[in-house]
């Protein structure tokens, strides 16, 4: 709704030697341990390896209570939101075990189809209604994706709202989250209702006429976590010859970017410093007086937005596809999709008659190919204007970018909080763990002896270090002046020191056949101001790194070993390609049930980040 709003500056105090603490928004006396969860980017094998971990986190008890209930927070990238984003805000509708589906303990039990004595949850070809991942088993390949673009451009929705408004329609709108019929997001979000009203519409009596969305509570709800849905945005820096990106957190309360990292928006304006109250992002800024802002913005800020922004990687991908495409192709692939696409259209456009006649016109005057380019440019774009600078003035759009092509793991996003001492990392990568040519070089430039392992560069950057590099191995960014993926020298949080520790202890658990689990205590925080993380503390971190499981695969029946066996020669599961967007029910629940056997089979590990 266009209009002019009061918000709340939230600073994040990091120039002050402070930081973001969720206890100061939420306060909660049940989060043994103050732990965070982190489920990294990774599209849709992301998403199913988030929905098996998230699972087996409802199904572990301590205290009585599930651990998921107990956790303080949860932070994602890209495919990891497809799943935080909806279940934190999941309607009565449908049922948290529907969510997630069920708990398997014994994989003996799992069958390939529909079997006498065998229950829906131990069925590999099924999902129940109301699943997660149903959102990516059908029209969800690339090509159908940049078509359905196609569609909603026609019906009038702008070309940077495109990729938002898809992840609209697949992840929130099955669940009451989304505004189908419509050409843009229109609603909010918020914690509870005492918020809403303390924070929104309190301060805002017309933002009552816009729907807006809380948290999932209840007797028959696991308490959510502290939501940290993480995107990220371009920034210019003086003499570099790329664009930086700069990571932005959207939480129920506040979205921004929490510490100072260097270069300015669009705007020419330095960034950081903290958000502004969620609904009030993506605004012009018209006055500030201390932490009270009013903002002008002509729709608020909305669940869509944080969840397509967080995977834009992807917009940029149909950017790409559809500008290597020709008339023809174009024709082509919406004849081979028609029939299947027009219960979609019906269901997902304002006027799908009117968008159907749009593209015949253009296909009879010859002019497909403008259609086409008027797609050019599918990357988020949002105003900005900066807590360390708020001062009034007109506000140029400012692109956005995915979460991963920054820092995959939100482990850095997560220390922006300064009262979480206990984080269980759920890595997601198409890199599956094993040994190579090089290991890690320290300082000097020497080989550290037993670290030729591969692993995901995501793992590596946190610690400093560049991915590994064939005939190198793992090289310091510090140092470097050109460096290989120049976006990750921003994320060192650890000390380079523990790099090979990390690796070791991978390395060693996956070697046990029950997977790459290893916690790692006691590590030392680095001050890291392009995160807005302040050092002087340790964590304890639990790293997850889905890979191969022996063990697992040996407990499988013939037939699912098999179904099994050809995955893995065929996509390489659990390791498939961020590429492979579309999923059938098989390879879904194969990834799901083995994340979760992971933490079920180390739950003396995950019992351990909940004990005080």
């Amino acid at each position: 709704m266009y209009g002019r709003y009061k918000a709340k500056l939230y600073p994040s105090g990091f120039e002050d030697g402070g930081s973001w603490r969720t206890n100061r928004l939420l306060e909660r006396d049940d989060t043994p341990g103050d732990v965070g969860i982190c489920l990294s980017g990774g599209g849709s094998r992301a998403l199913c390896q988030a929905m098996g971990q998230v699972r087996a986190l409802a199904h572990l008890k301590a205290n009585n209570k599930s651990l998921l209930s107990q956790t303080k927070a949860m932070a994602s990238s890209s495919g990891g939101s497809w799943l935080s984003v909806p279940f934190t805000y999941l309607g009565n509708n449908t049922s948290d075990d529907a969510f997630l589906n069920g708990f398997v303990a014994d994989p003996s039990r799992l069958v390939a189809s529909k079997t006498a004595g065998h229950t829906a949850e131990e069925t590999l070809d099924h999902l129940p209604e109301g699943n997660i991942c149903r959102g990516v088993t059908e029209h969800f390949s690339l090509p159908e994706l940049a078509l359905k673009a196609l569609w909603l451009h026609l019906d009038g929705t702008p070309a940077d709202l495109l990729w938002q408004t898809l992840m609209e329609r697949h992840f929130l709108t099955p669940y009451g989250l989304g505004a189908p019929g419509h050409d843009h997001p229109i609603s909010l979000f918020s914690w509870d209702r005492a918020t809403l009203e303390r924070d929104v519409t309190g301060p805002n009596p017309e933002l009552d006429a816009v729907d807006a969305h809380l948290v999932a509570s209840g007797a028959d709800r696991h308490t959510r976590p502290f939501l940290i849905c993480m995107a990220s945005m371009f920034v210019e820096q003086p003499g570099e010859t790329f664009e930086s990106l700069v990571p932005v957190h959207s939480t129920p309360f506040f979205t921004g970017i929490a510490g100072r990292p260097s270069g300015v928006d669009a705007n020419g304006r330095p960034v950081g410093g903290g958000g502004v109250t969620s609904f009030a992002f993506n605004s012009q800024l018209a006055r500030a007086q201390g932490t009270d802002v009013e903002v002008v913005q002509e729709r608020q800020w909305s669940l869509a937005d944080i969840t397509g922004t967080s995977s834009a990687a992807f917009a940029s991908t149909l950017e790409n596809l559809l500008a290597s495409w020709h008339s023809s192709q174009l024709i082509q692939i919406h004849q081979q999709h028609a029939d299947e696409h027009q219960s979609w259209r019906k269901q997902n456009l304002r006027d799908p008659e009117q968008a159907s006649a749009k593209l015949e016109q253009a296909r009879n005057d010859g002019l497909l190919g403008n259609l086409i380019t008027d797609l050019k440019d599918l990357v988020p774009k949002y105003r900005h204007w900066s807590v360390l600078d708020p001062r009034p003035a007109h506000t140029a759009l400012t692109r956005f970018a995915d979460s991963g092509n920054l820092e995959n793991t939100t482990v850095a996003a997560m220390l922006a909080f300064r009262d979480i001492r206990r984080i269980i990392a759920f890595l997601s990568s198409g890199t599956p763990i094993g040994r190579t040519d090089r290991g890690v070089l320290d300082r000097d430039g020497k080989e550290i002896l037993g670290t030729r392992i591969l692993i995901h560069q995501m793992l590596a950057a946190l610690f400093g270090y560049q991915p590994h590099q064939e005939g190198i191995g793992y090289k310091l960014y510090e140092g470097d002046p050109n460096p290989k993926r120049p976006q990750g020298r921003n994320s060192r949080v650890f000390p380079s020191d523990r790099f090979a520790d990390a690796l070791h202890g991978l390395w060693n658990a996956h070697r046990q056949g029950k997977g790459a689990v290893f916690l790692q205590r006691n590590l030392p925080v680095l001050t890291n101001p392009w995160f807005g993380v302040q050092g002087d503390r340790n964590v304890d971190v639990l790293w997850v790194y889905p890979s191969d499981v022996p063990a697992w695969n040996a407990e499988l029946n013939l037939d699912v070993r098999a179904l099994l066996d050809k995955e893995q020669d065929k996509h390489g599961l659990p390791n498939i390609s961020v590429d492979q967007t579309q999923l059938t029910p098989t390879q879904i629940n194969l990834l799901a049930h083995l994340s979760a056997w992971m933490v079920d089979v180390n739950r003396e590990l995950f019992l351990s980040m909940y004990a005080d």
